[in-house]
């Protein structure tokens, strides 16, 4: 607002245009953040009482300090700056996404050389100098007003020191990042010059002068900085990293404020970027108010994936034919051959399914929310593939997913090395491949009558897996054969409903030809105008198929004895598979010897051969996209499958590498949930297109900055994609919010009321608690104490209830409200009362993947919020979905109901609304026309079904005798069996189980079999009725 008004805004203005904007604002706060922006030297308090920013015109550069040899000047003590010009200029507004026609890409070559530009572009690595690289490598500089956004900094070529401006001329790239605070280490190699925070910059000679313009995205932090301050302080990098940038997206001068504080004992001073220092001085460690511009080195972090992305570009087409990114990038496949699941834990049909599909296709996109088994997937999948002989990479953004797999598959497999941890989060682990080979030719051998004893032992194991899978397939084709069959039965019957309306029958075929195109069944074969013919024909065929699965022999399903013997299986292939044999130990020993004669040090040195080798006793390999460039050889087709969790917080240029070096791809991951940050701005992109050669329609398809990993392969033509939609964590009503707000309805609750540790005043599901508090600018973030305060009584309360044994977490998206609430959790809480609860504090990002019987979620908003904390609960919805979904029994909101609901933020108005009362939405007695007339039927007989009956979480379609013989009646049909993506809405071979469980009997009807014999489907109940009553 203050840009706006270059004469600067007095007061009273100031508060009248932001009430008048609807924001409402104490004036001791406004002032407060004023003061605040002073001294960080972004804003001045004018003679006449207004306030104005801070520009200054090239003309009006501070004077510049003496020259002085930036070499001597290092063995001096003191670095200076060069001075630099800032100026505003406009924000170029996002690229909108267009309509994606086919999914097809441009050419592949084109397509690798930039996606490769796109990790070389990215200068934000482990950036740390030293003072005799100044004016080569790095220059400091100099400048006062907000050079960091929506703006350009200019330096005259001339002020620049001779070795800088050689270096600039020698660089390929127009990418640099400016650094910000400047930090001093004492190390053995001497004065360490440490950037903290990076902001990435585009540069160019323009005329006399280098021109830098900050890319419009969020400041990051150094990790070598990061690693640095952890070794010289208390904090660890983790939490520092959680302080500085971890929540409502803060500006550069806030997070000055927050270095300022948190970083006290290490000199931080007053750091203004709006007034940089001219001078750095050397000598005496601490931080320093300078800022340097940084030129882009190749040992930026991604330099491995651009490695290998520029190895791929040369190799030929036909090396990479067999792997997933040909599939991935071409559309093109060749014959794909797979395993059949090996299950090591009970799975839902929607797990298998997925599973099925992800062991054979050579592109496989699954969707897990929150609670819905996506490990125990993954799990499944590597063991299938090692039972099987097949090779596995796992893959993921952040260390916390792959700890999970890993631990998971050492309950399975105890105390073996199948699953090799390239490099962990500590860097306690770091592996290559080179490194097992070595290790291997010194360990001990098995023998070839072991191999063949297990052969002989799995066979068994292997051939009922594959026919399990065999049953699914028919099971599934015969529950769609069904399903198709009653779509025609009900198209029929709307038909003949219709005839007396034409404008009805209009209606009605417009909707059947919108349903066949959502739903892509095999009935679209038939056109919305089908003779009646065509229909006969059609339906005698699907009841000559329904009949020969019917009377096939069914696979007898055991699936708890099958997970007992596949565990079994697993165990004893893994005991065999990673000790190699004799001839492999010899092999390995000379191969061993002969890369140490040679010197090779790096995995990159070894040849197919041997990375071959060493997957067969090593066949598992797990760690972070950006760690196995330089751990895994670039070898095409080398694993069997590579599988990437939390895909969607994946970028696709770091995954492209893994994707050729693997035959089948598994891309896991929720859109929903928490998304991947851009490393590049609009601007850029669009550059790095251009010299790529890539058309300029449909770039959004592909754009680095613009997709996550899981949105590009979704898309991808030879795609199959799964939705994983039985909901295993959260009570009932927890996931009917997750469903209406996140998921359209997809997820099926699994969960019982009475299946929750539920504190004493509390029921399952969604809470909310009222606080009048006032949302403030505190220690460098949104604070909102009052809320703090109450999340600490009822912490008191739940720690006091003798019957809650349950867990606690407290969650908020604001990094400065997760430090009030622990300070005051600190002070009023023992810690026998913390260990009673296992309470767990944090923000909603270091919590994703946790979860906790009970969730405390602190909004913190109310009307005196700060915009860009208002703006970020805006565009972060979510993080919503993250918080509550953490919840096992109950989700409790904290916060201000009255703002929350007339907020104007959607979904936190939805939340209020959900949280704060109990739905009371009346349900019809019948989903449809088909329920009447069976209704109508059995009451005829003398039967008394009672419609829509309520059992745990769940409505029956209708209940014959509950108290008795317990029978349960459902009526099946396309309309409300099939999701608008055209899949099964709920499984009902697990429901139905679960009604068995309770001491119902389930029967099923097609609608096909009601229209086509009712009075025999009456027949089979009342068999039924009275089998149960004689006992």
């Amino acid at each position: 607002m203050l840009e706006m008004h270059p004469r600067g805004v007095s007061n009273s203005q100031l508060l009248w245009r932001l009430r008048s904007s609807g924001i409402r604002v104490a004036p001791s706060d406004l002032l407060d953040g004023l003061n605040a922006l002073v001294q960080r030297g972004e804003v001045r308090h004018n003679p006449d009482g207004r306030w104005s920013v801070i520009r200054v015109p090239a003309a009006q550069n501070q004077k510049e300090p003496r020259d002085v040899n930036v070499q001597n000047a290092g063995k001096a003590g003191v670095l200076y700056g060069v001075s630099a010009s800032v100026r505003s200029v406009p924000t170029e507004p996002p690229e909108t996404a267009p309509e994606i026609e086919d999914g097809r890409l441009p050419d592949l070559r084109a397509l690798l050389t930039y996606y490769a530009a796109t990790q070389r572009q990215d200068p934000r690595g482990q950036i740390e100098e030293y003072g005799d690289r100044h004016g080569v490598a790095w220059q400091l500089f100099h400048a006062r007003g907000h050079w960091w956004t929506d703006a350009e900094v200019r330096v005259p070529m001339e002020r620049l020191p001779e070795a800088f401006r050689e270096a600039l001329v020698r660089r390929n790239t127009k990418s640099a990042a400016i650094g910000w605070p400047m930090t001093v280490f004492k190390t053995a190699e001497g004065d360490a010059c440490v950037p903290g925070i990076l902001v990435p910059v585009t540069w160019s000679i323009d005329g006399s002068d280098l021109r830098m313009v900050p890319e419009p995205l969020p400041p990051s932090i150094n990790p070598a900085w990061l690693k640095r301050v952890a070794r010289n302080s208390k904090w660890t990098a983790d939490a520092l990293s959680e302080l500085l940038v971890s929540d409502e997206a803060p500006g550069l001068g806030e997070i000055g404020d927050r270095i300022r504080n948190g970083l006290a004992t290490l000199g931080g001073g007053v750091l203004s970027p709006g007034g940089l220092a001219m001078e750095m001085t050397l000598g005496e460690p601490g931080i320093r108010n300078a800022a340097g511009v940084f030129l882009a080195e190749d040992r930026s972090f991604t330099k491995g994936t651009a490695n290998d992305l520029e190895t791929l570009v040369g190799l030929p087409e036909a090396a990479l034919t067999e792997t997933s990114l040909f599939a991935a990038l071409t559309g093109q496949t060749t014959d794909a051959t797979g395993v059949h699941p090996l299950p090591v834990s009970d799975l839902t049909d929607s797990q298998l399914d997925a599973a099925d599909t992800a062991l054979s296709q050579r592109l496989t996109v699954v969707q897990g929310p929150p609670g819905t088994g996506k490990s125990q997937l993954i799990l499944t999948l590597i063991a299938s593939a090692v039972a099987n002989g097949s090779s596995v990479l796992f893959a993921a953004k952040n260390h916390q997913a792959l700890d999970e797999v890993e631990s998971r598959l050492q309950d399975v497999v105890p105390d073996l090395p199948l699953l090799i941890r390239g490099r962990d989060s500590e860097g306690e682990r770091d592996v290559s491949f080179l490194d097992v080979l070595n290790h291997l030719a010194r360990e001990p051998t098995r023998s070839g009558q072991q191999v063949s004893a297990l052969d002989a032992q799995s066979l068994s194991v292997l051939d009922r897996s594959a026919s399990k899978a065999q049953g699914r397939r028919d099971a599934k084709l015969l529950n769609d054969a069904h399903l198709q069959l009653s779509e025609l039965t009900e198209r029929n019957f709307a038909r003949s409903e219709a005839r007396v309306s034409p404008v009805a029958r209009w209606i009605a075929e417009l909707g059947a030809l919108f349903k066949r195109r959502k739903a892509g069944s095999l009935a679209d074969r038939l056109s919305a105008d089908a003779t009646e013919a065509e229909v006969i024909r059609r339906r005698s065929e699907l009841s000559l198929l329904i009949s020969n699965l019917e009377q096939a022999e069914k696979t007898p399903s055991s699936d708890g004895d099958d997970v007992e013997a596949n565990k079994r299986l697993l165990l004893a292939t893994s005991q065999d598979l990673t000790r190699p044999t004799v001839e492999q130990g010899q092999w390995l020993a000379d191969r061993s010897g002969d890369l140490q004669f040679k010197g090779t040090k790096r995995a990159r040195g070894l040849t197919p051969e041997d990375a071959r080798a060493v997957l067969k006793n090593r066949p598992v390999w797990a760690m972070s996209t950006l760690s196995v460039p330089a751990r895994i050889p670039l070898v095409p087709a080398l694993f069997d499958y590579v599988i990437f969790d939390e895909a969607s917080q994946c970028d696709i240029a770091s995954a492209l590498p893994l994707m050729a070096r693997a035959r089948h791809a598994i891309v896991v991951g929720d859109p929903m949930q928490l998304r991947f940050i851009p490393s590049l701005g609009n601007r850029t992109e669009h550059s790095l297109m251009d010299a790529a050669g890539l058309p300029q329609t449909r770039r959004f398809d592909y754009a680095q900055s613009s997709n996550s990993l899981f949105d590009f392969a979704a898309r991808r033509p030879l795609a199959v994609r799964h939705f994983l939609r039985d909901q295993f964590r959260s009570a009932p009503e927890i996931v009917n919010y997750l469903n209406d707000d996140f998921y359209n309805g997809r997820l099926v609750n699994r969960r019982e009321d009475d299946h929750f540790r539920t504190p004493r005043d509390y029921k399952p599901g969604l809470a909310w608690e009222d606080v009048q508090g006032q949302t403030r600018f505190d220690e460098g973030g949104t604070a909102n104490p009052r809320e703090a305060q109450r999340i600490c009584e009822i912490l008191l309360r739940l720690s006091a209830d003798a019957t809650f044994s349950g867990s606690v977490g407290v969650l908020s998206p604001f990094n400065a409200q997760v430090g009030h609430i622990q300070r005051e959790v600190n002070t009023r809480l023992t810690a026998e009362q913390k260990s009673k609860i296992a309470l767990r504090i944090s923000t909603i990002d270091k919590f994703q993947g946790g979860e906790a019987d009970v969730i405390i979620f602190s909004l913190v908003l109310t009307d005196m919020a700060p915009m860009n904390a208002k703006s970020f609960i805006q565009k972060e919805r979510r993080r919503l979905n993250v918080a509550i979904s953490r919840a096992r029994a109950v989700c409790i909101v904290v916060g201000d109901l009255a703002y929350a609901q007339r907020c104007g933020i959607k979904h936190v108005q939805y939340l209020a609304q959900r949280a704060s009362g109990v739905r009371t939405t009346p349900r019809a007695p019948f989903d449809s026309l088909w329920e009447r007339r069976m209704d109508t039927a059995m009451r005829e007989r003398g039967l008394n079904p009672i419609p829509q009956y309520p059992v745990g979480s769940k409505s029956l379609d209708f209940a014959l005798d509950p108290d008795g013989a317990k029978i349960n009646i459902e009526v099946d049909g396309r309309r409300w069996h099939v999701d608008q993506d055209g899949e099964r809405k709920i499984s009902d071979r697990r429901r139905d189980a679960e009604m068995a469980g309770r001491g119902w009997s389930v029967m099923r009807f097609w609608v096909h079999e009601l229209a086509d014999d009712m009075g025999a489907c009456i027949d089979r109940i009342e068999r039924k009725y009275a089998e149960l009553k004689r006992g």
